[in-house]
C-alpha cells in the first residue's frame, strides 16, 4: 500500500475530488465536505466515482485518525439521482444489478476504513444519503426540524439498493427497520431516530461539526440505551419463530393497506427478513437482484414517471427565469 509521509505537504491543505472537498486538520481528522452542483446533494454514479477516489487517497495514508463527512448545503444528502434509476429502467436488469453492487462496494470501503467515521447530518438525509450514512461508524444529527432521516425507495417502486435494506435491520432491529423502510412517506425526526438507534447523538446545529470531530477522535457517542423490555422484544422478533410470525403479520398488513398493488413493499420485507438468515455477501446479492428486478416492473416505471411529472409541474416561469417550487413531501430515492 502506498504511504504518504506524515510531513508531506499533501497531508495538509485542501484536496478536491469532484463533489467532495477533503481537508485534514491539525489533529489528523479528515473533514470531507460534499457539495455537488445541484441545489441539493444527490448520490449519482459520478458522485460514487468521486467518493471512490477519496477512499483511494484515504486508504493510501497512515496518518489519518478519523473521518467526518458533512454537507456544504442546507441539507445533508436528499437521495439518489432519479436520472440514474430512469437509465436503469431502460437497460438490462443485470446492469442495474451491477450498479447496485458497485455502489455497495464503495460504501463497504467506507465502512472498512481503519478509523472511526462520522456522518454529520443536518437537513434531509434520505435514500442513498441515508445508505451512505449507515456505512459510517456513527451518525450525528441536529435537533433542527428540517433534519429528517429515511429510506423512501419503495415509493418509487424499488427497494434501497446500496445496503439500506440489509444494513438497517442489523443496526436498529427488524421491527424498527420495517417501520422505516415500509412507510416511505414518514421520515424520522432526529430525536425519534436517536431513540430507535438510527443516530448516535442529537446536537444543536451550531455544535454539529465540533462534536463530529470529537467523536471521530474519541468516540463516546451518547447513544440511546434500550430498556430491558425493548431488548427482549428485539430478541423475540429476530428469533427464527419471531421472524416467521413477523412475516405473516406484516404481509397481511401490507395486503390490507395496498391491496397487493405495490410489489416493492413485499420485496423489501422479504429482503429485510433474509438479511437475518443469510451471510452478508449473499444478502447483498439478494438486495441488488431484487432492486434490479423491481426497476423493470410497470409499478416502478409508473411511480418514477409520476415523480418526474410532479417535478416538472412544480417548475414555475418568472420574469427572472425558472425556479422550482419547494415540495417537502416529494419522495427521494
Amino acid at each position: 500500500m502506498k504511504q504518504t509521509s506524515r510531513n508531506s505537504p499533501a497531508n495538509r491543505g485542501t484536496l478536491q475530488f469532484g463533489s467532495f472537498t477533503l481537508h485534514v486538520d491539525d489533529n489528523d481528522i479528515a473533514l470531507l465536505k460534499i457539495d455537488g452542483p445541484e441545489k441539493v446533494n444527490l448520490i449519482s454514479v459520478g458522485v460514487l466515482d468521486d467518493l471512490s477516489a477519496v477512499l483511494d487517497h484515504l486508504e493510501s495514508r497512515t496518518d489519518i485518525k478519523g473521518l467526518v463527512l458533512y454537507s456544504g448545503k442546507d441539507s445533508f444528502i436528499a437521495g439518489a439521482d432519479i436520472k440514474d434509476i430512469v437509465k436503469a429502467q431502460q437497460l438490462d436488469p443485470q446492469i442495474a444489478f451491477a450498479a447496485s453492487q458497485e455502489g455497495k462496494a464503495v460504501f463497504a470501503r467506507l465502512s472498512a476504513l481503519p478509523f472511526k467515521s462520522v456522518a454529520a447530518i443536518h437537513g434531509r438525509c434520505l435514500g442513498g444519503g441515508m445508505e451512505l450514512a449507515l456505512a459510517c461508524t456513527y451518525r450525528l444529527a441536529t435537533d433542527d426540524e428540517s433534519t429528517l432521516l429515511g429510506l423512501p425507495e419503495v415509493a418509487l417502486g424499488v427497494i434501497p439498493g446500496w445496503g439500506g435494506t440489509t444494513r438497517t435491520g442489523q443496526i436498529i432491529g427488524l421491527e424498527n427497520a420495517a417501520k422505516l423502510i415500509l412507510d416511505p412517506m414518514k421520515p424520522w425526526a432526529a430525536r425519534k431516530a436517536w431513540r430507535l438507534g438510527l443516530v448516535s447523538e442529537v446536537v444543536p446545529k451550531e455544535h454539529l461539526l465540533a462534536r463530529a470531530v470529537f467523536m471521530a477522535r474519541r468516540g463516546y457517542p451518547g447513544s440511546y440505551k434500550p430498556k430491558a423490555k425493548e431488548r427482549f422484544q428485539r430478541f423475540v422478533f429476530e428469533s427464527f419463530l419471531g421472524r416467521a410470525i413477523f412475516r405473516v403479520v406484516a404481509r397481511q398488513q401490507i395486503q390490507k393497506k395496498t391491496g397487493g398493488k405495490y410489489p416493492a413493499l413485499f420485496a423489501a420485507l422479504d429482503v429485510l427478513l433474509a438479511s437475518f438468515r443469510l451471510c452478508p455477501t449473499r444478502a447483498a446479492e439478494l438486495e441488488s437482484q431484487t432492486f434490479a428486478n423491481l426497476c423493470h416492473t410497470p409499478e416502478s416505471k409508473e411511480a418514477v414517471q409520476t415523480f418526474l411529472n410532479r417535478k416538472t409541474a412544480a417548475i414555475t416561469k418568472t420574469a427572472a427565469g425558472e425556479y422550482r417550487a419547494k415540495d417537502e413531501n416529494e419522495p427521494k430515492s
